[in-house]
């Protein structure tokens, strides 16, 4: 029996999602997960995970902090992208790999400034 690609509950063929994940009743139509919503393409709130890692990787643009959340911004846009691949109706893909890319300068950034900062010192 096929499984809802959201939560993996066991449904009845002739759909990816079960009625809860979809928010329709069973057989009424396309699912507003299948049909999209306009609002969470542009402000992916289905999947938070990459949205989250979006917004630490920006603010770890701070000087200090980017140490912090530049890592933490990685591991929730790759957690954000894993999610987004199983259920595409989720979005957020663009979201995710911001979140890959600028956590990852974030943390480079920060770590090269560190290192700079003990060779200033040992001079």
């Amino acid at each position: 029996m096929p499984e809802c690609r959201n939560c993996g509950v066991e449904i009845e063929a002739g759909g990816d999602f079960c009625p809860k994940c979809s928010g329709t009743p069973a057989g009424s139509g396309p699912s507003r997960a299948e049909a999209g919503d306009p609002v969470s393409v542009i402000v992916p709130y289905k999947n938070p995970k990459a949205l989250i890692g979006y917004y630490l990787a920006v603010f770890g643009l701070v000087p200090g902090i980017g140490l912090i959340l530049g890592p933490a911004a990685v591991v929730l846009g790759a957690l954000g992208l894993r999610d987004r691949r199983r259920n595409p109706a989720m979005h957020g893909l663009a979201h995710a790999i911001v979140a890959l890319v600028l956590g990852g300068i974030d943390t480079l950034y920060h770590l090269v400034g560190i290192v700079a900062l003990i060779v200033a010192a040992n001079r």
